[in-house]
């Protein structure tokens, strides 16, 4: 009975893990890009896998390989190994442009094709919203922490000439970007977001 049971409860325990990643996902308190959704999901995929090992179905265990694979490549990624430094090298491409060398350029509206392109080449936690904006969300340990991020932003926004658009609450802060005289998103909205991005407070 015992000999049964533990396989089944560290089974559930997996599957557990995993929708519960899953959820945090669909409500956006996690992203993709989040090193803990893929350190949770690979050690739900091994739980349900080790379960598997003593209730054998060759279609879950090929579905958990599967699965345990996509995890080490999301924290592979996440980790900026060498094999994965694609996402990297476009990161800190953007993060070395300014907005003062070629403005004409920067600022033509993106396709929507470009839109998605150019914002998995942002850190974890950015969204486009409508196609005009971009939005994320900080949380600070302080007040004065949420303060000292608005003094940053501001301090790169008005070396770049670029300014977004603040929310500032008791310990957080919402940041908005976009090019606002044409109402659209631009390439100088993505830079000005890596930049940002580098801010540790």
């Amino acid at each position: 009975m015992l000999s049964t049971m533990l396989p089944n409860l560290i089974g559930l325990f997996g599957v557990l893990c995993i929708v519960s990643a899953y959820i945090l996902i669909q409500i956006h308190y996690w992203s993709s890009k989040d090193l803990i959704f893929s350190c949770i999901n690979l050690i739900g995929s091994f739980c349900v896998l080790f379960s598997l090992l003593f209730n054998w179905n060759l279609a879950s265990v090929i579905i958990e390989i599967v699965w345990l694979l996509v995890s080490f490549y999301g924290i592979f990624s996440v980790l900026k190994l060498p094999f994965f430094s694609k996402e990297k090298k476009l990161q800190n491409e953007l993060k070395q442009k300014s907005l003062r060398d070629d403005r004409s350029k920067n600022f033509i509206p993106l396709t929507l094709e470009e839109i998605q392109l150019l914002l998995q080449d942002l850190e974890s936690g950015w969204e486009v919203i409508d196609a005009k904006l971009l939005k994320k969300d900080w949380l600070f340990d302080s007040y004065q922490k949420s303060i000292d991020f608005v003094n940053a932003v501001t301090k790169i926004a008005e070396e770049e000439n670029h300014h977004p658009d603040f929310v500032l609450g008791y310990k957080k802060a919402t940041l908005t970007i976009s090019t606002h005289n044409i109402n659209a998103l631009t390439k100088a909205d993505y830079i000005l977001a890596a930049k940002i991005s580098e801010i540790d407070i």
